[in-house]
């Protein structure tokens, strides 16, 4: 939403503008279905994010509906997550690399 958004913008500094921040994108793994698969997959295990990349070859922008497909593929303790976001008109506009390390919650005690 707009008000998601300029919350965003604020909390970490981004200057007004019509363009949505390209690290806004990440706010999708939060999403309470994606957020879902990933507990029936890796259950009590903590995700730890490590890394991200952005390829951006369009902009996102507020109002419009977007399209995300995902892959996952797992490697031992590590969880690789892609992210494509495609506009309207079915155009690529971000791709979003995120890695993760699955680490046990008492590991982290």
């Amino acid at each position: 939403t707009c008000d998601a958004i300029r919350a965003y913008r604020e909390a970490l500094g981004f200057p007004e503008g019509e363009e949505v921040p390209t690290t806004f994108a990440a706010r999708f793994l939060t999403e309470p279905a994606v957020l879902a698969e990933l507990h029936s997959i890796f259950g009590d295990e903590v995700l730890v994010h490590i890394a991200q990349s952005f390829d951006v070859s369009g902009t996102l922008n507020p109002g419009l509906n977007y399209k995300v497909s995902l892959k996952l593929e797992v490697l031992h303790s590590r969880m690789h997550l892609t992210g494509t976001f495609l506009d309207p008109s079915e155009a690529v506009c971000v791709v979003m690399r995120s890695e993760f390390l699955s680490v046990q919650p008492e590991a982290l005690k």
